[in-house]
């Protein structure tokens, strides 16, 4: 017999013999313990292969992945790791748009085929901006070493390596922000060595130092405003500090904090007395429309010491803003902390202006350390609150909306209580978000195995075509300094004070 022939009658004879006999399995009547857990998902037409792991003792394995309309992918092997041809998975998905996804998993073990429940998840033809950006952070964050930015396919498990921080003298890199989920404009924060900003526009690079004399300290936590020109940030004095709360066992509080608007074609900073008081306003975020900033903000606490700082709660604020003649409106507050009892952190808009997303916890806003820290959602338009279906028992926190409203992903430690995960659900026209999946990795062990923090997500629409290399020389390049707008009149103990 021709070899070749042979060679495709073994493959063939193989494949019979694993496929277990429908008439004679037994069934185990509930579902796999299978990791990650992928079932019961709401998933977009254009995700990786969900690639896990059968936690099942086995000595073989029959999985059967099938669109509701008909067309299967069968894989039968001795591992329990299951990984899925993204070709056939690619073509699976797009059979399955606005239908069902199902996979029905059969373990051999002592000669006899068990079955157990199908596994359902559905496909809806909203798709997720196909790159994730963020920060790898290794080990913990007190004693951080190796830091990369990395951007991910969330359409393949290809994924790209933004900035290495052994580049650039294994200094911190953080902070790293697009407008209106826009690839080919970044701004990036490098702290403790060579410090500066680093901002692209479309291929532009400039290292900027956001200090001045009038402002408490470099720009922090940043918001493009969506005409892609102007950037909020805070400004702050910060106090880090140990606690001993096993739960909070490292925190972050604000002595002081205002926020700052950067020009990033005029180069100047410019602020407003009305968002650089004596009270603490910090993690800025614009509307859609670019007509209001949304902050937080907490009031001024006189006596600064540890156990004060941690005590204060923190509302939701907002102030009408022109871009065209640089004038501020009025303060209104948005959510209060005395009327939700909960302290507000990450304020986020989506993308229609409806829906106002943001972290909350017993009190604070440096949110990565509260293990009880959820997420919730507030309804512009209602004026209702709701706390999502998506939390868990562990800390939920920095998310990103996809450019369509459609999906969201967020930091989520729930795997193991010391980690944080990218997890992404779907949010619909309701305000409703489904089940949250950790995003999909070619080997899920990885996910059990690999010690680092997964920070910052932030979804864009393309690959950021910038190089490691043309990012080190950024990061060697002497800062260009920022100017302030000193015809602002300021003057707060806590904030930016133009001395004329």
């Amino acid at each position: 017999m021709n070899k070749y022939i042979w060679a495709i009658y073994i493959v063939l004879l193989l494949a019979v013999s694993c496929k277990p006999d429908v008439a004679d399995f037994i069934d185990e009547k509930k579902e796999a313990s299978i990791f990650p857990d992928y079932s019961g998902l709401v998933l977009p037409a254009n995700i990786a292969p969900l690639n896990f792991v059968v936690k099942e003792k086995a000595d073989k394995y029959f999985i059967r992945i099938k669109s509701s309309r008909g067309n299967t992918y069968d894989i039968c092997q001795t591992s329990p790791k299951i990984d899925i041809s993204e070709r056939k998975w690619k073509k699976l998905l797009s059979e399955s748009v606005n239908a069902n996804l199902y996979i029905s998993i059969f373990a051999k073990k002592d000669g006899k085929w068990y079955k157990y429940n199908d596994i359902k998840d559905s496909v809806v033809d909203k798709k997720i901006d196909n790159y994730l950006v963020y920060r790898v952070v290794y080990a913990n964050y007190l004693f951080w070493r190796k830091m990369e930015v990395i951007q991910r396919d969330l359409e393949s498990f290809n994924e790209y390596t933004v900035y290495d921080n052994a580049s650039g003298d294994d200094g911190c890199v953080n902070c790293h922000s697009f407008p209106k989920n826009n690839p080919n404009k970044m701004m990036m924060h490098f702290r403790v060595i060579h410090p500066g900003m680093l901002l692209n526009l479309n291929g532009q690079i400039k290292k900027i130092d956001t200090r001045t004399q009038y402002t408490l300290s470099g720009a922090v936590y940043p918001a493009w405003h969506p005409d892609g020109k102007l950037i909020a940030f805070s400004t702050i004095k910060l106090s880090p500090h140990i606690t001993t709360d096993i739960h909070k066992i490292i925190d972050a509080s604000d002595k002081a904090s205002d926020l700052i608007v950067y020009n990033t074609e005029t180069n100047i900073i410019t602020t407003s007395p009305k968002i650089s008081t004596k009270s603490r306003e910090n993690m800025p975020a614009w509307s859609p429309d670019g007509k209001y900033l949304y902050f937080i903000v907490a009031p001024q606490v006189e006596n600064q010491d540890i156990k004060s700082l941690r005590k204060v709660k923190y509302s939701i604020a907002r102030i009408e803003y022109n871009v065209n003649t640089n004038t501020w409106g009025n303060v209104d507050t948005v959510l209060s902390a005395s009327q939700t009892g909960i302290s507000m952190s990450f304020p986020l808009i989506s993308p229609d202006g409806r829906y106002l997303l943001f972290t909350g916890t017993d009190y604070g806003y440096f949110t990565a350390f509260h293990n009880q820290a959820d997420l919730y959602c507030y309804d512009l338009q209602a004026k209702t609150l709701s706390k999502p279906a998506l939390n868990s028992s562990s800390c939920e926190s920095y998310h990103t909306w996809s450019s369509n409203g459609r999906w969201i992903v967020f930091s989520s430690k729930r795997m193991d209580d010391v980690y944080t995960r990218p997890f992404i659900a779907f949010f619909d026209e309701k305000g409703n978000t489904s089940k949250p999946f950790v995003m999909p990795i070619k080997d899920p062990d990885e996910y059990s195995t690999l010690l680092a923090n997964y920070n910052r997500p932030e979804l864009v629409t393309g690959k950021i075509e910038l190089s490691n290399r043309q990012i080190r020389d950024a990061v060697f390049a002497e800062p260009v300094p920022a100017k302030f707008d000193t015809s602002v009149e300021v003057d707060a103990l806590s904030g930016a004070t133009a001395k004329k």
